[in-house]
């Protein structure tokens, strides 16, 4: 019988203390603030060696990769991404183009229409990884499980 643990390895961070010198006057409290204006210009493949780091604490090489699952903020960004890790296109995940970035539900909104479409699939090994305002990231690992969908008991409307 397969294990119940799904998750294999997960991988978070944010760059520290993101506001020195304390919260402006009159706010309760710290806020992020970039020294740059465009995402494009942070130095994304060194700042972000978590999506590594969860695939090989799985005992996963990329190469062993089904599907990866990018948060979906916009085709440019999870294009990026897929081709920073050398992840062939057809193993990328993606709705973003259909749905438009939707905030912290986009992977698992993403995971439920692939699984629904026929994308993912019972036993494929999977790399989430997701990032809020370029200033924290996080990435994890699971094998997809063998579910049924749509839930029994509920009808797709």
């Amino acid at each position: 019988m397969p294990s119940a643990r799904r998750t294999r390895a997960v991988r978070a961070r944010s760059p520290g203390d993101l506001c020195p010198g304390g919260p402006p006057r009159g706010e309760a409290g710290p806020r992020p603030r970039r020294r740059d204006h465009h995402a494009g210009a942070w130095p994304w493949p060194n700042r972000w060696p978590h999506r590594r780091q969860a695939a090989t604490a799985a005992g996963w090489g990329l190469a062993d990769v089904d599907r990866l699952a990018p948060h979906q903020a916009n085709s440019r960004i999870t294009a990026f991404v897929t081709r920073q890790l050398g992840v062939p296109d057809d193993r990328q995940l993606s709705n973003v183009c259909e749905v438009g970035n939707t905030g912290a539900a986009s992977i698992p909104l993403l995971l439920a229409q692939s699984a629904a479409d026929g994308r993912l699939k019972p036993g494929h090994r999977t790399l989430l990884t997701a990032f809020g305002a370029v200033l924290t990231w996080g990435a994890t690992t699971l094998t997809w499980p063998d579910l049924s969908y749509p839930p029994s008991g509920r009808s797709r409307t």
